[in-house]
């Protein structure tokens, strides 16, 4: 057994996730506010900043997020002040045009010491003082000793006036910003007229779910590193229709999940209600891959109370009333002393026409929920394939 790592290692590691679930939530919440104003801007992660967003390919606003557990007071020569000026003052050394029409954003959980050059630089307001602070600056880059941030102190004592009041001008601080928890709340207050009230939860949790697939393509594909700002809005629109009280929403990881590679091992019922009728392995592979969909998103929607009284038992029903009568097409005319493989053949066709009959519940009308929820009423014993399945079963459960 490996060792536990130390505590401090740990927290770090622990910190850091927090970290980047904090920039790419905090993303959302943003690209859900400048799209309601700009929706032909588009929105990168980790491409020209931790957060930017761009208008035909021109950075207009670079964001910098910082997430602390704990809560402090942040000073002129904080390491995360000057670790963030660090990469902006290299864009205005490279590229001194653009970086003028670009607002650089200092964003925070922390708080701004008072009378630090970082309080006097919040949005434009009574209290913005850029001439101050860039003497504050100035002064906390020439007397701090951190050793962490003197590549950066340096570039700044560096620049010509004129740089540090261009790139000064342009930097606009948002301390005190949501926690990773309070965005949350802050996403879903974004969303209220989206859904019905009791459901805006459970739609935040479906967009939540695009969005972080939405970011790590964008973290690993470069073609795919902008997102249109008027696309996390149709996206919107489209889950927002699914959570009409018509409507059942389909969660695209389960309709995604992988097809199953082994039969399982365990003894489930509805698994060797197939080997009863010697159903084959590719067979019973695609057909547990139907059973665990159905299951895993009757359960969601069970779960989100999105599912009316009565509606599971009612669809339910259904199933078995079109599975009895398609049971007793196949199973009337056999002789009592009719052979094994007779019966056998007469409960694949039965168990066949259940993978392929569609019946909808409400909106939804993917096979695999209907031959997965057939396959759960199998596990149960409600429903099954051999002539004899009921005695079979008993005489197998009895024996195990």
């Amino acid at each position: 057994m490996n060792p536990a790592p130390p505590p401090s290692a740990s927290h770090s590691a622990a910190a850091s996730m927090t970290g980047y679930l904090y920039q790419a939530r905090y993303a959302l919440l943003r690209g859900l506010q400048e799209g309601r104003r700009h929706p032909g801007h588009e929105l990168s992660i980790e491409k020209l900043d931790d957060v930017a967003f761009e208008e035909n390919g021109r950075a207009i606003e670079l964001i910098q997020t910082k997430h602390h557990v704990r809560h402090s007071d942040l000073s002129d020569k904080s390491v995360d002040l000057w670790k963030t000026f660090g990469i902006w003052m290299q864009r205005l050394i490279d590229d001194p045009g653009s970086a003028t029409n670009t607002r650089f954003v200092f964003l925070t959980t922390d708080t701004a010491a008072n009378g630090s050059a970082l309080s006097m630089l919040r949005p434009p307001g009574d209290d913005r003082d850029e001439s101050k602070a860039v003497q504050l600056l100035v002064g906390a880059a020439t007397t701090s000793k951190n050793h962490r941030t003197a590549t950066a102190r340096s570039t700044f004592v560096g620049l010509t006036d004129a740089q540090r009041g261009s790139l000064v001008r342009n930097v606009w601080v948002f301390d005190e910003a949501p926690n990773i928890v309070n965005v949350r709340e802050e996403i879903e207050a974004e969303l209220r007229y989206s859904a019905p009230h009791d459901q805006v939860s459970n739609l935040t949790d479906y967009l939540e779910g695009w969005w972080f697939k939405r970011v790590i393509n964008a973290l690993s594909d470069r073609h795919s590193s902008v997102v249109a700002l008027a696309y996390i809005q149709d996206k919107i629109a489209d889950i927002r229709d699914s959570f009409s009280r018509s409507k059942l929403p389909l969660d695209e990881e389960i309709d995604a999940m992988p097809e199953v590679g082994e039969i399982p091992r365990d003894k489930r019922t509805f698994i060797h209600q197939m080997n009863l009728v010697r159903v084959s392995d590719n067979e019973v592979r695609a057909t547990i891959h139907d059973y665990y969909r159905a299951y895993a998103q009757r359960s969601r929607w069970a779960r989100q109370n999105l599912l009316l009284d009565g509606e599971a038992e009612q669809y339910d029903r259904a199933l078995c009333d079109t599975w009895h009568r398609r049971f007793l097409h196949h199973t009337s005319d056999l002789e009592e002393d009719c052979d094994d493989s007779t019966k056998e053949n007469e409960g694949r066709r039965i168990f066949r026409w259940a993978r392929e009959h569609l019946v909808p519940l409400r909106n939804r009308h993917e096979v695999w929920l209907s031959s997965g929820s057939f396959q759960m009423l199998a596990d149960e014993v409600r429903v099954g394939w051999h002539p004899n399945y009921k005695s079979l079963v008993a005489a197998w459960e009895e024996e195990a």
